[in-house]
């Protein structure tokens, strides 16, 4: 019941000083605060500071102490905020990290028998479309580098690696029925 009473007391107090003080607490926190939420939320948040940690009564300058601990607020506000963004920043360092070495981990066993694999279905095609098709998939180069490589232009690389991806799925599709 004491509790109850000395929390109505420090929200009539957080009130009182709100109301005298309101004006001049916004205005504070919006010429530090550029953006609008932020500044709302953080003008919420100081009345319930008050609540729970009134001004102390020997404080003599009321503007003085509020300005110092508006600022301290702002600040804290600022360090909490870049503390989430570097953790935020570290998270996803972490996870693109972990994908890098997933990539990579390919072992020279599956990679072997994923390039037996690749030659055994391009023995299907024609050498230009073979050859776009490796450049491409298996080299990782874009279309214009595969048409460079090629010396031919890009237009042929994309017929090329179309007609070839054509007849590889119709291969595979007819050795799917076989099984």
């Amino acid at each position: 019941m004491a509790k109850a009473l000395n929390n109505m007391t420090n929200q009539d107090h957080a009130t009182k000083i709100f109301s005298e003080h309101g004006d001049y607490i916004k205005t504070i926190i919006q010429f530090k605060v550029s953006d609008k939420t932020l500044a709302e939320d953080l003008f919420q948040d100081f009345f319930l500071k008050l609540i729970t940690h009134p001004i102390p009564e020997n404080i003599k300058n009321i503007r003085s102490y509020l300005y110092r601990s508006i600022i301290n607020d702002i600040i804290d506000a600022s360090r909490r905020t870049k503390r989430y963004q570097l953790k935020l920043k570290n998270y996803t360092d972490v996870i693109k990290s972990n994908d890098d070495r997933r990539k990579t981990n390919v072992t020279e066993l599956e990679r072997e028998d994923l390039e037996m694999t690749f030659q055994a279905l391009t023995k299907q095609l024609s050498k230009s479309e073979a050859q776009a098709i490796t450049l491409r998939y298996m080299n990782n180069y874009n279309t214009q580098e595969t048409a460079e490589k090629m010396g031919v232009k890009s237009r042929s690389i994309s017929r090329y690696v179309s007609n070839g991806l054509n007849k590889l799925r119709k291969t595979m599709a007819y050795q799917g029925e076989d099984e």
